[in-house]
């Protein structure tokens, strides 16, 4: 009987070690910063209804564009706009700049990372892309943007 109980008890630990041992322990989610924090490369931008994909090239100048995005703290981020004009003949270069100073973020049920400021200004992040809306008081002149991270 007693050879029956001190098997039994070795089974119960064994057991009870390798079910404590299986667990896994779920990793915690990088701030929401952090997911979206990089830099992106333009494909298109959209002013008013005028929409412009990117590179592209008229008369030897080649227009691109960048999104940097930086951490600020956990939940808020900047945003950095970079439009770039290249000469080709010249070699010659001229950037100009937007930047949203902060977004505060937040995640939806649907896994998308969005983000506002108090102008209107707005940045929505999946799968490795990245929207920002860069608003104005004339419509026609509000800026959207579409890019894709930039793999390091």
């Amino acid at each position: 009987m007693k050879k029956n109980i001190s098997l039994f008890s070795v089974c119960a630990l064994l057991i009870s070690v390798i079910l404590i041992s299986s667990c896994e322990k779920a990793e915690p989610e990088p701030p929401l910063s952090d997911q979206i924090s990089g830099q992106y490369e333009v494909d298109y931008y959209l002013v008013g209804t005028t929409l412009v994909s990117l590179p592209v090239t008229v008369d030897g100048i080649t227009a691109t564009a960048k999104i940097d995005i930086s951490r600020i703290s956990d939940t808020d981020a900047k945003v950095v706009f970079t439009f770039i004009q290249t000469a080709s003949s010249f070699g010659l270069s001229d950037e100009s700049t937007s930047t949203v100073p902060s977004v505060s973020l937040s995640k939806s049920s649907t896994g998308e990372i969005m983000g506002a400021d108090a102008s209107g200004n707005s940045i929505t992040h999946k799968n490795s892309e990245v929207e920002v809306i860069l608003k104005s008081n004339d419509p026609s002149k509000t800026l959207t943007i579409h890019a894709n991270a930039i793999s390091s």
